[in-house]
């Protein structure tokens, strides 16, 4: 007769329930830092170390470390098994260059997407309020700047990555990977609690998922996120301390509102669209590279094989030529990889979810946590669209 312990370690947990709890007590946390931070804490610290240790406390405590033990313990297993669930995997040098230039198109195009929906809050009344991890208020001094690149872009690619596009992308996908993306953005936006922030970083968070899908890996996610916020800290300092660059968002603005509208706008389409067609070819290379990866071993084996089969119906029995295997590896790669490429645009994302099941509609139950978190965080990002507006 098996003991109650060996009966309750072969079942399962329930892996989605216990991460939409998680996830609400992660989110309860960071609304009561904030709070805390902009009541107490401001009293006694400057903007910078106010700051720093609102991010020390948000994305190491919260955002990094509780998402990860939590799983480790959801799934009894060790933090490094934990990091693997969550695609921290290794990339080529291929991969991390791609990823960088992602990076530049997704901040140009979420200037684009921020300026169109500031442009309707302020229409509606509403008036921009400084977010806690913003430079304002700090001395520009280089020393300053690289904190700044520490606390504003470093830890949120690293911390927020590991929870977002880690534990929710990756705890949701059992209920397909579409709407574990879908999901997964929408509280990465939310998480912002941030009217400003909320609209773009929820497309921005769709983007990223997206590449950390073709990847496999977050590690490209963190990389474009990283990009995105450092990118715009740079700005932001160079704009005080004249450095190379300093005069984008002065040149932006007088673009937009100087000289003909129907130019501007001409040019905005113009812009977004080559955008958007490079971020396609990017993340299409960023693909391909995945799949290469994945049929290299298996393509290899089949031309070894084929090549020694034919070498022994001739009578040679003289080894093979690694060169010629090689050779003949990347041509038939080539091939697989161009049919790949001209069929991927109708295949579903599904093919790279590793954790299918046949339940696509969770019970009520188990997404009770995770609609909680929703009405959380959706009640204090509209609270900061009417403080904006009073």
């Amino acid at each position: 007769m098996e003991s109650l312990d060996e009966t309750s370690a072969k079942k399962p947990r329930n892996v989605v329930f216990w991460v939409n709890v998680t996830y609400f007590i992660m989110l309860a946390l960071l609304i009561g830092v904030q709070i805390l931070s902009k009541t107490v804490l401001a009293n006694y610290l400057d903007a910078l170390q106010l700051n720093f240790v609102f991010a020390l406390i948000v994305q190491i405590g919260i955002m990094l470390i509780i998402p990860i033990t939590a799983f480790s313990l959801i799934k009894r297993q060790k933090a490094s098994a934990t990091l693997k669930d969550f695609k921290v995997n290794k990339i080529s040098f291929k991969h991390v260059c791609i990823s960088f230039l992602i990076g530049i198109c997704v901040f140009v195009l979420n200037i684009c997407i921020s300026s169109l929906f500031n442009a309707i809050i302020i229409a509606l009344g509403y008036e921009s309020v400084p977010t806690s991890g913003s430079g304002v208020g700090i001395e520009a001094s280089f020393t300053n700047f690289l904190l700044v690149v520490f606390y504003s872009a470093f830890l949120p690619a690293i911390c927020e990555e590991i929870t977002h596009r880690g534990m929710l992308l990756n705890g949701f996908k059992k209920y397909g990977l579409t709407k574990a993306l879908i999901l997964s953005s929408l509280m990465f936006g939310l998480m912002h609690l941030n009217i400003n922030q909320f609209f773009y970083a929820s497309i921005v968070g769709l983007i990223i998922g997206f590449i950390a899908i073709c990847a496999n890996s977050i590690i490209p996610a963190m990389i474009v996120h990283f990009t995105n916020n450092f990118i715009n800290t740079y700005l932001d300092f160079a704009s005080a301390n004249g450095w190379f660059g300093g005069n984008f968002y002065t040149w932006l603005n007088n673009l937009k509102f100087s000289g003909d509208p129907f130019i501007v706008m001409i040019i905005s389409i113009v812009l977004v669209s080559g955008i958007v067609m490079l971020l396609m070819f990017l993340i299409r290379k960023l693909l391909l590279e995945r799949r290469g990866q994945e049929i290299d071993n298996a393509i290899k084996q089949v031309v070894v094989e084929t090549t020694v089969r034919q070498k022994l119906s001739e009578g040679d029995l003289t080894p093979v030529d690694e060169t010629i295997v090689q050779y003949n590896v990347q041509e038939a790669k080539g091939r697989i990889l161009d049919l790949i490429s001209n069929k991927e645009a109708g295949i579903s994302l599904e093919i790279f979810n590793d954790e299918k099941s046949d339940q696509k509609h969770p019970p009520l139950k188990d997404n009770i946590f995770f609609y909680a978190s929703i009405v959380m965080a959706t009640v204090m990002t509209i609270f900061t669209f009417i403080w904006g507006i009073l």
